[in-house]
């Protein structure tokens, strides 16, 4: 019973899969600002029609990297789908374009100054639309910084990275290490590369079970934690609060799962989708 019930959870996982991941390719920026576009269409928040204009300018012409805006994805919605999230991602990607284009600048030919002037920006935009909260503009600059200016983080670099070493511990710390990150988001971001490689034949799915650190890939939160504890694929009273307990965590259900030879990364997302959407499976 149990192994049916995870092998329909990773089929879930899969109809996520097909829904809502997109190919690494010229369109996904695109893609990206068309999701947060319809999830506002949809809300009853009182500031989406000035931000629905906003992003429709965007869809038709913008300077942003499409790397910036995939992780901008992960890391302000944090695992969530909320219109407060929804707008915070989408004031943020406008005031970037927005400064950009002012300046006619490129994103990799940012310089720490300009920084100080997007950190302003978005401080005005977040003061004006009461978005939570400062930690989260301080996060944004700091990605723009190892993104642009030190670290020069690329995806396809990502992609060659995992190709290469079969590993994907080096892009998870590198990750982890981004203020306003950690392990949960960390970990969705490398999920989500993951799938983004397989949808464009970058990285073969049958592989993946077996890269080092798979673990990387299983962000966990209350609901995940509770769901793999009914499925015995831990003993754990509560989620651990260290980070370090968190990821030993991590490994010990990834490791379960590979043992009963479940893809790791498609249940996990299964796990969240089944949750966010209210599907009653056999558990």
């Amino acid at each position: 019973m149990m192994v049916s019930c995870l092998q329909e959870i990773e089929k879930w996982g899969r109809v996520y899969f097909e829904k809502y991941i997109y190919p690494y390719d010229g369109k996904l920026t695109r893609n990206l600002i068309n999701y947060a576009y319809n999830q506002l269409i949809h809300s009853s928040s009182k500031e989406k029609y000035d931000t629905l204009n906003k992003l429709s300018k965007l869809l038709n012409n913008n300077l942003l990297d499409k790397d910036l805006v995939f992780i901008l994805s992960k890391s302000l919605y944090k695992g969530r789908r909320d219109i407060t999230s929804t707008i915070a991602f989408s004031r943020t990607l406008y005031s970037t374009n927005d400064y950009l284009m002012n300046k006619g600048k490129e994103p990799n030919k940012l310089k720490l100054e300009d920084l100080k002037e997007l950190r302003r920006l978005l401080e005005k935009y977040y003061n004006i639309y009461k978005l939570p909260n400062s930690n989260d503009i301080r996060h944004i600059t700091e990605l723009y910084r190892k993104l642009f200016i030190e670290d020069k983080i690329s995806i396809r670099d990502i992609f060659q990275e995992i190709n290469n070493n079969k590993s994907l511990y080096k892009p998870y710390r590198l990750f982890d290490l981004i203020y306003g990150i950690g392990p949960k988001i960390a970990s969705f971001i490398v999920r989500d590369i993951i799938f983004m490689g397989i949808k464009s034949g970058i990285i073969n799915e049958n592989e993946v079970n077996q890269f080092d650190s798979i673990w990387t890939t299983f962000p966990i939160d209350t609901h995940v934690f509770k769901l793999t504890k009914r499925l015995k694929l831990h003993n754990e009273e509560k989620i651990p609060s260290s980070d370090e307990e968190k990821e030993e965590l991590m490994m010990e259900i990834t490791h379960r799962l590979k043992d009963l030879k479940v893809s790791v990364p498609f249940f996990n997302v299964g796990a969240w989708y089944i949750y966010f959407k209210n599907i009653n499976i056999c558990i």
